[in-house]
């Protein structure tokens, strides 16, 4: 007997194991470079979720047998595999990223993918921009439904929204200023971005003050291996970025830009100086980004970031020897944020900072009269337009379940700012005009939720509440805010959407010359947060002709209120900040619609994408117009972009963008009468006159190559406006000396503009 049960227990043991084994398996997940995805989610078998440490790495006992995992992270496409565990074993996964090199007008709000590719980053640095380097802002205009403020002008309109209603955030810290001078690059520099998202179909709750869009750019983190180089060299500008570790827990990025323009206008100084040239004009500008990233542990990453750029515009010019004058105009913009972040548990992170971003103008002008007697007249006059934002914030992100993100924060904003402080000097003799300064404020919280009701049906909704404060004035904004998206099949789906979105500040661009004034108004009791409501429905399908087609069409609808307009412009500028209230048309409302299509075709060697928006967008003020609705400023009815790529076998790439838009409405006198020698000008309707119809050839051949130390190399030749079009952006009045009439002559900025660029990394 003893010895048949100890023959069961032998027996009886294998089993218990087998029924019992369990083993340990490691997952490692990377990106397609190599490096660590720290963070990641990871749901094994539909019911079991944990995340990856900031080595990118996750440790789980399972039981013996096969198991699914599905991998999901911020910007990566979802990936899923299927492994049989026998013993303890190290799984590698790779996941593609979906947001680093895509600019998506559906970006999801969850960590499931399923968007519409519509430009990559590595396409932007083959696009020719004015100085011949890439731009990934501005080429953000290639878009349908996103409209350039044409050449010479700063910012742009998405779907017929003003350009101030677009926030551009650089690691959550909002960008006041979009552009550089003359619009020839924008204040983000393309080399230091590592994701960018542009929302404007639907824009999730946690995004306020973006009236018509967001445009969410993170910042790249420094190398954690070794020192790294990118230099650009060109024949108006150059730039360099460095990146690296400091520690093993710091790491750094530093990126600079500058443009020597006044190098290719040497010739033109030189005969200024030498009394051949009655005038002169040159601008530069200069722009760096410094970010230090610090992982305080395995959950905890601290970032600082610094943005500063500064703009000139010089002109100067001489009558006869009797009279000489110059002036002055720049811009600063300077971003300061520090950015906090932690995993409080599994599916659950903690987002945190504050930020203050800083935005002024300067108008510096200089006179000297009577030269030819012993005591000349001189005037001077400075004006200032400073503007401060601080920015607080705090966001819970919790992943619920694999179909359920549930996202919620709060936001808050102090503004300091003055319209204008100006100084005046005659002859020795100051003046100081006393300065208006201004103290707002806004308080933003919001719930957003992003739920898979089906595998078919996909539901975002969310509510924000904004309070915005100033003087003797309080105001409360709800927003609602949903999206449904019903997916036809893996490639194709159908999306309608709903936007209310408010605006905590109102901003102005007027035409000085060949460069725009800016200005900023804080909100007050007359001017009023801008309120928009936004409907739209799309339909895309991609993957088409054996995964080589995409196209997507959308349409929209928006009715604004609220609105804030300049009602006497050569008021305003005269009025130094003081009382500008009174040149000002407010309580205004506009209405915007239009079709967008978008098609893209890509195999092995060829890309073609062709973008065509119609659109119309109007305004109407009780104190303009007769209260009758008139164009916008940036109303263009028809808008195509064609970019053709075409890369060889030896990396020679030529690229091809050809733009035709409608012309701009602009406002022109309907009489001039002349009171002595000073004409007096009579303006009927507002915007009553369009300018020509814009069309414009863009030229691209890069070469792409290995040096012989193995670093990679990159050349440009550009050619900007191929074929010279004297594209009119801007319309001025003179009086002719000989026949005494008046007569319009249309303002162009840029002619055809050759440049180069080498690119070269170590």
């Amino acid at each position: 007997m003893k010895n048949y049960l100890i023959l069961f227990i032998l027996l009886i043991i294998p089993l218990l194991n087998y029924s019992q084994a369990e083993y340990i398996v490691t997952f490692e997940v990377v990106n397609s470079q190599g490096e660590s995805v720290d963070f990641a989610h990871i749901i094994i078998d539909q019911k079991i979720v944990i995340n990856t440490n900031e080595e990118g790495k996750a440790t789980i006992a399972l039981a013996e047998g096969r198991h699914q995992a599905i991998f999901t992270h911020i910007g990566y496409y979802e990936k899923t595999i299927n492994f049989n565990l026998e013993k303890n074993q190290s799984l590698q996964v790779t996941l593609e990223s979906s947001t680093l090199d895509v600019i998506d007008i559906f970006a999801k709000s969850r960590d499931r993918i399923d968007q519409l590719e519509d430009l990559k980053l590595k396409d932007l640095k083959s696009i020719p921009s004015v100085t011949g380097t890439a731009d990934v802002i501005n080429t953000l205009t290639l878009l349908p439904g996103v409209s350039s403020a044409g050449d010479g002008n700063s910012g742009f309109s998405v779907r017929g929204g003003e350009i101030y209603q677009n926030a551009i955030l650089l690691d959550n810290a909002l960008v006041l200023n979009p552009s550089h001078l003359l619009g020839v690059l924008s204040t983000v520099n393309t080399k230091v971005v590592e994701d960018i998202k542009l929302y404007k179909n639907h824009i999730p709750a946690q995004f306020g003050n973006a009236s018509a869009s967001a445009i969410d750019i993170k910042i790249k983190e420094g190398n954690q291996d070794s020192l790294r180089y990118d230099l650009d060299v060109g024949l108006t500008n150059s730039s360099i970025l460095i990146d690296g570790p400091l520690t093993e827990k710091l790491t750094f990025m530093a990126g600079a830009r500058t443009a020597y323009i006044g190098v290719v206008l040497l010739p033109v100084y030189i005969a200024y100086l030498a009394g051949r040239n009655e005038g002169y004009a040159n601008f530069t500008f200069y722009d760096y980004n410094l970010k230090l990233d610090y992982q305080l542990s395995n959950k905890e990453k601290l970032s600082f970031h610094i943005y500063d750029s500064q703009d000139y515009f010089i002109g100067k010019g001489r009558a006869e020897n009797i009279s000489k004058g110059s002036t002055r105009y720049g811009l600063r913009n300077q971003i300061y944020s520090l950015n906090y972040k932690k995993q409080l548990n599994q599916g659950r992170f903690l987002e945190s900072g504050i930020s203050l971003s800083s935005f002024k103008t300067s108008h510096r002008t200089s006179i000297v009269e009577n030269l030819d007697t012993d005591s000349p007249d001189r005037m001077r006059s400075i004006r200032k337009s400073p503007y401060r934002l601080t920015n607080a914030y705090l966001a819970i992100n919790n992943n619920l379940s694999s179909k359920h993100l549930l996202r919620y924060g709060v936001q808050m904003d102090y503004i300091y700012s003055s319209p204008a402080v100006f100084k005046f000097s005659e002859n020795g003799q100051s003046y100081t005009q006393p300065s208006t300064w201004f103290h707002t404020g806004s308080v933003g919280a919001y719930i957003d939720n992003d739920y898979e009701l089906t595998e078919s049906i996909d539901l975002n909704y969310g509510l924000r509440l904004n309070s915005y404060m100033s003087t003797n004035n309080l105001q409360f904004v709800i927003e609602p805010r949903v999206r449904l998206r019903k997916s036809i099949n893996d490639n194709c789906f159908l999306e309608a959407s709903y936007n209310k979105l408010s605006q905590n500040r109102v901003q102005f661009s007027t035409r000085s010359g060949y460069y725009t004034v800016e200005y900023i108004f804080p909100l007050s009791e007359r001017v009023r947060a801008p309120i928009t409501h936004q409907w739209s429905l799309s339909y895309v399908q991609n993957q088409m002709f054996n995964n080589k087609v995409n196209m997507i069409t959308s349409l929209y609808y928006k009715d604004i209120n609220q609105l804030t307009g300049i009602d006497k412009e050569i008021g305003l500028a005269n009025s130094y900040g003081r009382n500008y209230e009174q040149y000002l048309a407010t309580n205004g409302k506009g209405q915007a619609f239009g079709l967008e299509l978008g098609f893209t075709y890509d195999d092995t060697r060829n890309n073609i994408t062709l973008n065509y928006h119609y659109s119309r967008s109007i305004r109407r003020y009780e104190v303009i117009n007769n209260n009758t609705w008139f164009p916008h400023a940036l109303d263009r009815p028809h808008e195509t972009n064609l970019i053709y790529n075409y890369t060889t076998s030896r990396n020679w790439t030529y690229l091809m963008n050809f733009t035709l838009n409608s012309g701009t409405p602009t406002t022109l006198p309907t009489a001039i009468v002349e009171i002595g020698e000073e004409p007096i000008y009579f303006f009927g309707e507002r915007n009553n006159y369009r300018l020509p119809i814009y069309h414009r050839l863009d030229l691209a051949l890069i070469k792409r190559y290995k040096t012989k130390r193995n670093r990679e190399a990159q050349f440009t030749l550009a050619i900007y406006n191929a074929y010279f079009n004297k594209i009119a952006n801007d319309v001025v009045i003179n009086k002719d000396d000989i026949d005494g009439n008046y007569y319009m002559h249309k303002l162009a900025v840029f002619p055809l503009l050759p440049s180069f660029n080498y690119n070269i990394k170590f």
